[in-house]
């Protein structure tokens, strides 16, 4: 199955320790999620990764929610569908930058 998103507005989610931030991405930013996740294919899993993925942690899309690792690792997880997908290092770090503008911190494990 492949990952689509279209152009409604981008959420940022992070209830973590202090940080209660539900905050709408510039559309720059928003941007850059929607590339990231476009056209992923869902990874076969046998199991759940132990990384730690919540909704507290998310982005949303369209009311969908997408959970990083919580453990910086590349794995994503589609609550919606129940299954995980893989994005690069360098979209993971991209991922992060994102979170960090807006006062979210990673790892949140």
């Amino acid at each position: 199955m492949r990952l689509t998103t279209d152009s409604t507005k981008v959420i940022l989610h992070f209830h973590y320790g202090e940080n209660d931030i539900h905050e709408e991405l510039t559309e720059n930013e928003a941007e850059e999620i929607r590339k990231m996740i476009s056209g992923k294919f869902y990874t076969l899993e046998l199991g759940t990764p132990s990384c730690g993925f919540t909704k507290d942690v998310s982005i949303e899309i369209g009311g969908k929610y997408y959970c990083p690792a919580c453990d910086n690792c590349t794995t994503i997880y589609d609550p919606n569908v129940d299954r995980y997908f893989e994005i690069t290092e360098e979209q993971r770090s991209i991922l992060e930058d994102i979170f960090s503008a807006h006062g979210g911190v990673f790892p949140c494990v």
